[in-house]
């Protein structure tokens, strides 16, 4: 659903190529690829553990605008890592299929304290 909400908000919106093995390199360089830079970034915390684990890829969660993440909460040493290199970590709930029905934004004071 996030992809429509892009289109509707005329944003362009970028996916991971499905022949590609998913590693913090190949999404970095699908994201720099992208024909305009994406603003917000939605992911699994798999995908946010993956881009973790790299200086780039974590340069890359802190490029942009916001980082929303959803299906399972963010170990507090990975959100922790993120927040403190500038990532914007937002938690989106609701059905997969029907888009985030809440979307929690922590305060900055906050943002250490929980990534669920």
């Amino acid at each position: 659903m996030n992809r429509f909400r892009c289109l509707y908000h005329g944003m362009a919106f970028t996916l991971m190529p499905p022949h590609l093995p998913l590693t913090s390199a190949n999404i970095c360089r699908v994201i720099r690829s992208s024909p305009s830079p994406p603003a917000q970034h939605f992911a699994v915390p798999y995908v946010l553990k993956l881009l973790g684990e790299t200086e780039e890829g974590v340069e890359t969660l802190a490029s942009f605008e916001a980082v929303s993440f959803a299906g399972a909460a963010v170990p507090d040493d990975l959100g922790d890592r993120l927040v403190a290199a500038g990532v914007n970590l937002m938690s989106q709930y609701g059905t997969t299929g029907g888009s985030g029905v809440v979307v929690i934004v922590m305060a900055d004071e906050m943002q250490r304290l929980v990534h669920f």
